[in-house]
């Protein structure tokens, strides 16, 4: 929580609640639904600010070391008027590539993860 605490707390639901293999209907990485898989970085959870001035993405895992993680939901066909003016993977002081195009937000995630569960990138969009 002292990582991520601010994707979570005082923030809304984003239009999307997710995507990726556990967002599909009746799939849980818990075991609550009828089919259980285990989380892995295509794995997407969204929220948003109250003034919805940030976006947030929480990956429910790591990425391979060096690897780009595409957040489809972020492309620039399925959301043309979401101008990022910054992004910041939580818990982690160096800057993070990004790119971003018709397929979706493409961010590379550096070798060293900032926290044990759970990574949130802040996308501050520009008013």
């Amino acid at each position: 929580m002292r990582v991520n605490g601010e994707a979570i707390h005082a923030t809304r639901p984003w239009k999307t609640f997710g995507e990726g293999p556990t967002a599909e209907k009746n799939i849980s990485a818990k075991g609550k639904g009828t089919k259980t898989i285990p989380y892995t970085a295509e794995d997407i959870r969204f929220s948003r600010s109250k003034d919805e001035k940030t976006l947030y993405t929480i990956l429910m895992n790591w990425p391979s070391e060096g690897n780009t993680v595409t957040i489809k939901s972020l492309s620039k066909s399925s959301e043309p008027d979401l101008n990022i003016r910054s992004l910041k993977l939580l818990g982690y002081e160096g800057k993070v590539k990004w790119s971003r195009d018709d397929e979706g937000l493409k961010v590379t995630f550096p070798k060293q993860k900032p926290c044990e569960y759970a990574y949130s990138i802040r996308i501050e969009r520009e008013s």
